[in-house]
């Protein structure tokens, strides 16, 4: 076993902070989670458990979660006020996600062509900025 590890951070409308954790140690599938941290009294809860290899989120100004899953090839969404995973798109590698003024922005293929060792590696880079349309209404916001 080791130390849960958190890979992103963001805020939420609702003031609280949402953060995708890892669980330390073994990726097992389905061992990654979303918590939600109160800034102000450091008080969390468990948004919802499940996801495999959770790299980033993203919040919408309305409350639903975007969660990359990296070895799990999705975008995975959680509704408001839902602890049911969907798939938003499946993807290979999806590593990073954002919401934007035009949809929901993602990195993929993020390990295409990484190394494996200490050699340099022999394919170039194969990751992509990939842009997937969401509702009105779902425009970018920052606080």
């Amino acid at each position: 076993w080791g130390d849960p590890v958190p890979t992103d951070l963001e805020w939420g409308p609702d003031g609280w902070i949402y953060l995708t954790l890892l669980p330390g140690g073994l990726e097992a599938p389905g061992t990654a989670a979303v918590y939600k941290v109160h800034p102000g009294n450091g008080r969390y809860k468990k948004v919802a458990a499940g996801f495999t290899t959770a790299t980033n989120l993203a919040v919408t100004p309305k409350g639903d979660i975007y969660v990359t899953e990296l070895y799990g090839g999705r975008i995975a969404l959680l509704e408001k006020g839902t602890r049911t995973i969907r798939t938003f798109a499946r993807a290979d590698l999806p590593a990073a996600v954002e919401v934007g003024p035009r949809g929901l922005y993602a990195t993929t293929a993020a390990l295409v062509g990484a190394p494996q060792g200490p050699e340099p590696p022999s394919d170039p880079p194969g990751g992509m900025l990939v842009r997937y349309p969401l509702p009105w209404g779902y425009g970018h916001h920052h606080r």
